[in-house]
């Protein structure tokens, strides 16, 4: 029941960031426009923070402004966030910045891993290969 709830509240929260904010993989409509992984639009700066190894830790018990300090690591994700959700407050302010993270990992873009009342968030490939090459 967890794994079913985790996954339609995740499609929820997909469309709902589909219907706020650009699309994180444009379709390339003609031959010679540029490849729009390349591109990456208002996320580029997100994807690179965290294509370099960084990550981010929020924890359920993490007050509003511990959790809006850390956000404010990623650059680009506090604009992004206000410029779409506009919000009111702090509060406000983390959770939409927080929503942009969620996004981007429904979206393949970001890793998320789940663990007793915390997420991190990080590069969708370092958790790919991490482990290759290490048995032996």
């Amino acid at each position: 029941p967890l794994k079913v709830a985790r996954y339609l509240v995740g499609r929820a929260l997909r469309a709902e960031f589909d219907e706020r904010f650009p699309p994180v993989h444009p379709e390339r409509k003609r031959r010679g426009e540029p490849d729009p992984s390349e591109a990456a639009g208002p996320y580029r700066g997100i994807i690179a923070w965290f294509g370099e190894g960084n990550r981010i830790e929020l924890a359920d018990s993490m007050d509003d402004a511990t959790a809006l300090a850390a956000l404010r690591a990623v650059p680009g994700l506090e604009d992004l966030a206000a410029k779409h959700l506009s919000p009111a407050d702090d509060a406000e302010r983390a959770a939409a910045m927080e929503f942009v993270l969620e996004g981007l990992h429904q979206s393949s873009v970001l890793a998320k891993e789940e663990l007793e009342g915390r997420k991190v968030f990080l590069d969708m490939f370092q958790t790919m290969f991490t482990g290759i090459g290490d048995e032996e």
